[in-house]
């Protein structure tokens, strides 16, 4: 583990897994939000898309199998919460659950509820 998944676009956005499975979420201005609570994390290696709040936080990070289309099912979505724009409190899997039979497309549309 100790892995670092960075913005494309803004490489000062990073979310990164430690080595004991915890995250933590960083973007320009220095600033870091933390998580105590482990994530399953495999070796897997994923396709990923990610949304960002204004803030420049993540709200949405999907995975799939690389050369899985966008439009097509096989992704599995989790959602970022915040409180007060800043303090992670929750992260959610589309459904409630981390099976590849998601679409990334639909994420917020209202065909999946978070929990």
């Amino acid at each position: 583990m100790g892995t670092s998944i960075a913005d494309a676009h803004n490489p000062s956005r990073q979310l990164k897994v430690n080595e004991d499975g915890s995250i933590n979420i960083s973007s320009s201005g220095g600033f870091v939000i933390s998580s105590s609570a482990t994530l399953p994390v495999s070796d897997n290696v994923y396709a990923l898309r990610q949304e960002f709040t204004a803030m420049g936080l993540p709200l949405y990070l999907g995975e799939s199998e690389p050369g899985t289309l966008v439009s097509t099912t096989g992704w599995r979505i989790r959602k970022f919460t915040y409180e007060n724009d800043t303090n992670l409190v929750a992260v959610e899997w589309a459904d409630g659950t981390a099976s590849f039979d998601k679409i990334w497309d639909n994420r917020k549309d209202g065909t999946y509820t978070y929990s």
